[in-house]
């Protein structure tokens, strides 16, 4: 089975999603992470949350905020 996965983060990326590679986000139940890779095929994030061993995979519409 061939799968489209792109984990890279282009300005076009960022102009569609709004969130970046390497930026630190905030989500209303897993609390503050930082983005480690954009999937575009799947419409999602992947986060290291801080509280948590593994990465978990977010979709766009889900409630981010940018944490500075």
């Amino acid at each position: 089975m061939l799968t489209a996965v792109t984990k890279s983060t282009t300005p076009d990326t960022l102009d569609k999603t709004g969130f970046a590679e390497g930026d630190r986000v905030e989500h209303p139940v897993f609390g503050q992470g930082t983005i480690v890779g954009v999937d575009m095929f799947l419409q999602s994030y992947e986060i290291q949350f801080d509280g948590l061993q593994d990465t978990r995979m977010i979709v766009f519409r889900a409630k981010l905020k940018k944490v500075w």
